[in-house]
């Protein structure tokens, strides 16, 4: 079986009081807002390349696997917050 002590883990065990107090969140908060500030981290040269290449692919968020397409509006947000920091 499992070994958690050689993973430098400890189990904690719950009961169901605890359990149907403290609600478990799942939800992802992925927005394209946050995409977009993201891919800043590539540099202003980078999303030129990116947005030259295939404007239309979409940004997939790697924790609920939603798509999110940037319009060309979006693009153009994202390339003046580089003018503007300059």
């Amino acid at each position: 079986g499992f070994d958690a002590s050689c993973h430098g883990t400890r189990m904690i065990e719950l009961d169901e009081a605890t359990l149907v107090k403290t609600p478990l969140d799942f939800v992802c908060r992925c927005s394209k807002q946050g995409f977009m500030e993201a891919l800043r981290a590539v540099g202003e040269e980078g999303v030129r390349q990116r947005r030259a290449a295939d404007p239309d692919m979409p940004f997939r968020c790697a924790h609920c696997a939603k798509d999110w397409r940037l319009e060309p509006a979006d693009w153009d947000a994202v390339l003046s917050g580089f003018t503007r920091a300059a």
